[in-house]
């Protein structure tokens, strides 16, 4: 027993040092190798990402090479949070393959430890980490790094239960580095994922009103979102200015819903997702240990609520604290997997205008394994150490020696789905990170982003070819490559000319003068310099709110 207790605090350094070797070996900064995946274009946008940070274009908004080096104004609207990651990896001296493959691993291990943390605010170590290793042992997470490649969907993973943990966490104890850190958090959530972001604003806002002090958590989080303006207001107000939700729209979602054995069972594969439910060519299923002990845990809720029992008759208060966000953990799962089934295409039909946003119904399983790691993680807690169904007194080692033998075979278990079709570094930094890749392939890949200036269909038929023409047929030659977006300043003999015609590639006709001299310089729209300022100020208010005794003073009277 003693032997027990003095290993208790290595226990989860074993677990991290597990998860490492055997499920972050294929995303290893050393590794020779560089898994393929759907979205293959992640690599160029961080060498653009990085190139913008490297010339303090902060924050970046356009990709200069992609589109023929016409400049693309991708950054504007796709979430950034992920690039910075991975960009300041780069600078710091990793290779763009290194500095992504450590960024899925940093991903990785975040969600381990932001799950741990969040479990641990409300149950126990042992139960805590049981719950964190089902959520990264999830046959799903997998499919997110080595299937589809999504490194933004992968850091939402790991900021959702993070940013969860920092509000109980400042409900519960209200000090200045916990106020800071849950405002920038909810500042990272909100510029993680694009469609997880939108989400957040009513998720997040929900969570909070569950929770005590309600109103102190409501601050960090105006306070999050409005750091977060520099993203969030352009990529709202702006996006208009491209083809992003035309070509979104375009995305059938009723091709991509679920059959609930899929999320059972489903063959694993590095294809994509078709009609139907037998022939898509990736896996959706959540993991037969999630759902086992996420079932169990939300059979134990259900016990207690029919039979209204405490988690702990010695604190009513908390026991209804805790026994609350389990209800809305489990509405949320419920929610979540429910529309990703063929049954819910009603539900997407009615909200079709906003729905079709999010183009893919399986996208919501990303908040089925949160809830089932969280049930789980419930349903082990309930057992060992609450009523009626105590086991073992608090103090025991045993709970954590338990949980620990469990993640590890869960870790194991998982590790064989860890692993990615692979090509040697050199091929793929020569495939993916060519100039001929760069210049004239990538924007095809991510086309909704392309400026309304130019025709679509003209510009997607010159996919695949290395040179654009200098005339498109139908005016003369132009004057400026570039595709206009209203980031671009141009001057003719020093004054400022606005253009108003285009070629069908977007490029700027300008009436010239023989001997004019034209210059086109980058400057943030008006739109993204005021979101801008709203980021600066938000933070520099947050500073004099911690640091300005009497604001401080001021904040900590906030009650309900």
């Amino acid at each position: 027993m003693k032997l027990l207790a003095k290993l208790q605090k290595w226990w989860m350094v074993f677990v991290i040092l597990l998860i490492f070797f055997y499920l972050g070996s294929s995303v290893s900064p050393t590794s020779k190798s560089m898994f393929t995946f759907h979205d293959e274009t992640q690599a160029a946008r961080v060498e653009q990402f990085t190139q913008n940070l490297t010339s303090f274009h902060i924050p970046p908004r356009m990709a200069p090479e992609f589109s023929y080096g016409m400049g693309y104004p991708v950054f504007n609207f796709y979430a950034p949070f992920a690039y910075y990651v991975t960009s300041i990896l780069n600078i710091l001296g990793l290779s763009v393959i290194a500095a992504l493959k450590t960024s899925f691993l940093l991903a990785l291990l975040g969600a381990f430890l932001g799950m741990y943390l969040f479990l641990k605010e409300l149950f126990d170590k042992s139960s805590a980490l049981f719950g964190a290793t089902l959520y990264i042992t999830s046959s799903f997470i997998p499919v997110e790094i080595f299937v589809r490649g999504n490194l933004s969907e992968m850091w939402f993973i790991a900021l959702f239960p993070i940013t969860l943990f920092l509000l109980v966490k400042n409900s519960k104890v209200f000090t200045k580095k916990t106020f800071f850190l849950t405002t920038v958090f909810i500042s990272f959530l909100l510029t993680s994922h694009n469609v997880f972001s939108l989400l957040s604003f009513l998720i997040v806002p929900l969570f909070i009103s569950i929770l005590a002090n309600k109103k102190r958590n409501y601050l960090v989080f105006a306070l999050g979102a409005l750091m977060a303006s520099y993203f969030i207001i352009p990529a709202v107000l702006e996006s208009g200015l491209t083809y992003a939700s035309t070509i979104a729209t375009q995305t059938h979602f009723a091709d991509n819903f679920l059959c609930i054995k899929q999320l059972w069972s489903s063959p694993w594969g590095f294809g994509g997702s078709t009609p139907g439910c037998v022939s898509d060519g990736m896996s959706f299923a959540l993991g037969k240990p999630q759902i086992i002990f996420g079932l169990f845990g939300g059979v134990i809720l259900l016990y207690n609520l029919l039979k209204r029992k405490q988690f702990n008759p010695t604190s009513p208060e908390a026991s209804r604290g805790r026994s609350n966000l389990t209800i809305f953990v489990s509405i949320l799962t419920v929610v979540s997997l429910s529309l990703s089934l063929h049954e819910s295409q009603f539900i997407w039909n009615l909200f079709s205008p906003v729905l079709s946003l999010f183009q893919f119904p399986w996208r919501f399983l990303v908040f089925g394994v949160f809830g089932l790691a969280y049930l789980g993680a419930f349903g082990f807690f309930s057992v060992l150490f609450s009523t009626p169904l105590r086991l073992r007194p608090p103090q025991s080692p045993y709970p954590l020696l338990l949980s620990s033998i469990l993640s590890v075979v869960l870790i194991l278990s998982a590790s064989f789905l860890y692993k990615g079709q692979s090509l040697p570094n050199t091929i793929y930094e020569s495939k993916y990170l060519s100039e001929n890749y760069v210049h004239n392939q990538v924007a095809y890949k991510i086309p909704e982003y392309l400026p309304k200036t130019a025709d679509y269909l003209v510009w997607r038929s010159f996919e695949n070819k290395n040179t654009l023409p200098y005339s498109d047929g139908q005016f003369v030659k132009s004057s400026l490559n570039i595709h206009y977006f209203p980031f671009w300043r141009i001057e003719v003999d020093g004054t400022e000319v606005i253009p108003t015609k285009f070629d069908s590639l977007g490029r700027p006709l300008l009436d010239l003068e023989k001997g004019s001299k034209v210059l086109v310089t980058y400057q943030q729209t008006t739109i993204e310099q005021f979101s801008n300022l709203a980021t600066i100020i938000t933070f520099f208010s947050l500073l004099g709110l911690i640091f300005y005794k009497l604001l401080w003073m001021k904040i900590q009277k906030i009650k309900n």
